[in-house]
């Protein structure tokens, strides 16, 4: 079984994307969204797909306030759900350094964990105590992945602590099927490679 762990607020991105993916070709996975952004009293959401088909879907935690205790209680979500479903999961696929913490944690060596890692900023955060943290965890999650997916360039660069045989430079955007392909040796390194990005509080697309 495969588990993917994403941040969402209603909007398509990456984890829904790859969720799709798995469902059209009849895959068994559990799909667990948190809440993007901490104080808008949305809670977790955890489905359970069989062959493809959406088994069961259940609402999970409690609305956060702050932005410490809602990253505190995505990655205690992640780890109970992971810490239930270790024996039969073989893939975890997450989008934050600190579900893939939770999920090394609960699930072991045997697991094996993909970071998808769709941005870089310096300060996240305005607090120096969270951006602390953050930083951290981004290093521990670089550490135990067994693969980093990753969208911007100059990664090595940027997190000199990152190991370039496991990092995969990929393309992201809302939609995977309206990116065009193409090889890595037919790459412009000057060209379009991010689609675009949600502005949450306003709830608009943005190009970049």
């Amino acid at each position: 079984m495969k588990f993917v762990c994403t941040y969402t607020d209603g909007k398509v991105g990456v984890g829904q994307e790859l969720a799709g993916y798995l469902a059209e070709n009849g895959e068994d996975f559990v799909f667990l969204e948190h809440p993007i952004v901490p104080g808008t009293g949305r809670v977790s959401q955890l489905s359970t797909y069989r062959v493809g088909k959406l088994e069961n879907q259940v609402s999970i935690g409690a609305p956060g306030c702050g932005a410490m205790r809602h990253y505190v209680r995505c990655f205690a979500t992640t780890f109970l759900e992971m810490r239930r479903r270790r024996r039969d999961t073989d893939l975890f696929v997450g989008h934050a350094n600190v579900d893939c913490i939770a999920a090394r944690l609960a699930g072991g060596r045997r697991l094996k964990i993909v970071y998808v890692s769709i941005d870089y900023m310096p300060r996240r955060f305005p607090g120096s105590l969270l951006n602390t943290v953050f930083a951290l965890a981004d290093r521990l999650a670089y550490r135990w992945a067994d693969q980093i997916w990753h969208s911007y360039p100059d990664v090595l660069r940027l997190k000199p602590y990152a190991k370039k045989e496991k990092c995969l430079d990929t393309f992201h955007g809302n939609n995977f099927r309206r990116i065009a392909r193409k090889p890595l040796t037919e790459r412009n390194r000057f060209g379009l490679v991010y689609l675009g990005g949600l502005a949450p509080a306003a709830h608009l697309e943005v190009a970049m």
